[in-house]
């Protein structure tokens, strides 16, 4: 099974750290990179990191959304480009997808939602994307069996999974993905 190189592309250095965060909890991801949204060095940073698939939030381009995406695109063709973005205007939306995008996520939905679309590129680049978050219900932060570590000192543990969630949640899923 391979793990799926993401570079997360935000102008808000807060929201890719958070992000980063997120999906490093999925044992088939790696966050790659990150990079801001009108850093002019973004085609050689998606060229150097090769991606599976790239996170962008477009809402600052405005206008630009099809210059950014399509040199995305031209730096390295083979990743997925799912856009992220608090951004209503379904023209955008339209915007984007002509530009190459393989999916536009509204910031205001849940991880979920991003969990639904990077599955879906995984599967579209012909990789597997296993989905621990049935295993891991009922196992939250919050909950009496969790399975994750709260916050840390250092942090690089916080929020990442406990040897039980490594065991009885990752294991089973990541077993069955590698077939």
């Amino acid at each position: 099974m391979d793990v799926l190189r993401l570079v997360l592309v935000d102008d808000y250095r807060m929201v890719t750290e958070a992000m980063a965060s997120r999906l490093s909890a999925s044992p088939d991801l790696w966050v790659a990179g990150c990079s801001q949204t009108d850093d002019p060095r973004l085609p050689e940073i998606i060229r150097w990191l090769r991606p599976d698939v790239v996170l962008i939030d477009v809402e600052p381009l405005g206008i630009a959304i099809a210059e950014v995406l399509g040199r995305i695109r031209e730096a390295w063709p083979a990743a997925r480009i799912i856009v992220v973005s608090a951004d209503t205007d379904p023209g955008h939306a339209v915007e984007a997808a002509r530009a190459g995008a393989d999916a536009w996520v509204s910031k205001n939905q849940g991880a979920d939602q991003l969990d639904s679309a990077i599955s879906a590129a995984a599967a579209r680049n012909g990789d597997t994307f296993a989905d621990v978050r049935s295993a891991f219900a009922g196992h939250e932060i919050c909950d009496s069996g969790s399975w994750l570590h709260s916050v840390t000192w250092p942090l690089g543990e916080s929020y990442h999974p406990s040897a039980s969630g490594q065991e009885l949640g990752y294991l089973p899923q990541f077993t069955a993905a590698a077939g």
